[in-house]
């Protein structure tokens, strides 16, 4: 988390603003490319054989524009564009809620780790496996075929990490309802269920390639997870504070304003004397002056103005007319 906030502070101008459009066009653009202009399509693609043996190292950053799936069927061309439209809105989802550094971090993450693993993979088979004389044959054919043949020997990774953006998304808005055909209503924490079924059988039945990228996609989800787990995941601690706060002994001395007179309003905001503190967790009282690194938001759910620190922002219950709202979690 401290590396990570040291690392936006010296490139977080170079961040990528709605990240998410320019994935969405770069997949489109890979579509028309593959079905219009195959020969140029071939020159995008991950072909393991140009990037390990003939150096075409730029394939390591276009394999961006490579499609997720083939159009053969008709369910393919229909659900196509409700596909694209579905991850345009859950990327600008997570963009809002992690912010434009944090969805770049996670987006460039896991294409690092699954570019490193289709090389490790790739140089693996083509030199230090016994059939490797085999393998760079195989390769070779498949690269230096028709257009037609080529862009077929390209790996599809731009799926998986559709499906690695989707896991992040339900991390967040598991709660939330979609409604799945356009008919069914499906909460979206047991359609990312769904789908990391579906992950583990493309795993059991796929090749090394699509392997290597499943593990590769999955462990930066965690990777984001562990390094984050404060601002979405509800510690033991963070359970204590809030039953501490329902009985009123937590270290917060917040109440609604219809429970306190104009008197007892001036003590609560009454400034500490080693500085003026701007802002106070609702949960755990802290303040800037407590800890310099807590970011503090408010929440547009809670009724009222209740501001919260970066470890509750995501985990507190919410508050409506004084009440916590038990069936709510950010």
């Amino acid at each position: 988390m401290k590396l990570v906030k040291k690392l936006e502070k010296s490139l977080g101008k170079y961040a990528i603003s709605r990240l998410y459009l320019y994935i969405v066009v770069a997949v489109i653009i890979g579509y028309v490319l593959y079905y219009m202009f195959p020969s140029v399509y071939c020159w995008l693609t991950f072909n393991p054989y140009k990037v390990v043996v003939k150096h075409q190292y730029w394939r390591c950053f276009t394999w961006f524009f490579t499609i997720p799936y083939s159009l053969d069927n008709d369910w393919n061309r229909i659900f196509l564009p409700l596909n694209l439209f579905f991850y345009f809105w859950i990327g600008q989802g997570l963009e809002g809620a992690f912010g434009k550094f944090s969805f770049n971090f996670y987006v460039f993450g896991g294409w690092f780790l699954s570019t490193i693993g289709m090389l490790g993979v790739s140089f693996t088979m083509m030199y230090i496996s016994p059939n490797g004389a085999l393998y760079r044959e195989i390769f070779r054919y498949l690269g230096d075929a028709s257009p037609e043949v080529e862009r077929l020997a390209g790996i599809p990774a731009t799926h998986y990490m559709f499906i690695c953006i989707y896991f992040a998304f339900a991390l967040i808005y598991g709660e939330l309802t979609v409604l799945f055909m356009f008919v069914i209503p499906l909460k979206v924490k047991y359609a990312a269920w769904f789908t990391g079924a579906f992950l583990i059988y493309d795993f059991l039945q796929g090749d090394a390639y699509s392997r290597t990228i499943i593990v590769m996609c999955v462990m930066n989800f965690f990777i984001y997870y562990f390094m984050f787990r404060s601002r979405y995941a509800r510690t033991i601690k963070d359970i204590k504070r809030q039953i501490r706060y329902k009985q009123g002994k937590g270290t917060s001395t917040y109440k609604p304003k219809k429970e306190q007179s104009d008197e007892q309003e001036s003590k609560v905001y009454k400034l500490p004397t080693k500085g003026k503190a701007i802002h106070k967790c609702a949960i755990c009282g802290r303040t800037e002056l407590d800890d310099t690194s807590l970011e503090f938001r408010y929440c547009s759910k809670c009724g009222g103005e209740y501001e919260y620190c970066s470890d509750h922002l995501y985990t507190h219950e919410h508050i409506i007319n004084g009440n916590n709202e038990n069936k709510v979690n950010n």
